[in-house]
């Protein structure tokens, strides 16, 4: 299951961004975007671990590239959370390589995408209401925003911790 969805996300990756750029013309970046994802897709079916870190960096590169040159920001968003979630995706198939046969795999995929999926939700809830909602703030606001930001998250992560822990 998480084997399907990791190529689902690398597509929609590289294709997003790749039709991103396509949007503004930049041949260039269309033809990097496909060939990223082409070596993304065969980097994963040959086990080479390092190459979703560098797939990851090399489309938020893209996608700050597309900012800087004023290409629209959803495309650009969802492109860099997919990646974000290929990258995820393909460390967590690593780790379920590694389970023991008397593991239940089945709920631990399951219990893992169902915390990946608030996580996304949240993720995309919050970029997109930075994006649409404009509003001035000192940046002593910004930075205050940003630490209970990642408290939440980290609020967040310690309670699915512990209600997977109790689980067990």
């Amino acid at each position: 299951m998480t084997q399907i969805l990791l190529y689902l996300m690398i597509v929609l990756s590289a294709g997003g961004l790749g039709f991103i750029f396509g949007q503004g013309n930049l041949a260039a970046g269309v033809l990097g975007a496909v060939v990223l994802g082409i070596t993304w897709i065969v980097s994963v079916g040959r086990q080479w671990r390092w190459f979703s870190f560098l797939g990851l960096f090399l489309v938020c590169t893209g996608a700050v590239f597309g900012i800087w040159v004023g290409l629209p920001p959803l495309g650009i968003i969802v492109s860099s959370l997919a990646a974000l979630l290929a990258w995820d995706l393909d460390r967590f198939n690593y780790r379920l390589n590694l389970a023991a046969a008397e593991d239940d795999i089945a709920t631990i995929e399951r219990s893992y995408l169902g915390k990946l999926s608030i996580y996304t939700l949240v993720s995309l809830a919050i970029t997109l209401s930075a994006v649409y909602i404009q509003i001035e703030l000192t940046f002593f606001r910004s930075v205050f925003l940003v630490v209970v930001s990642i408290i939440g998250l980290l609020f967040l992560n310690r309670l699915f911790r512990q209600k997977s822990t109790e689980e067990k």
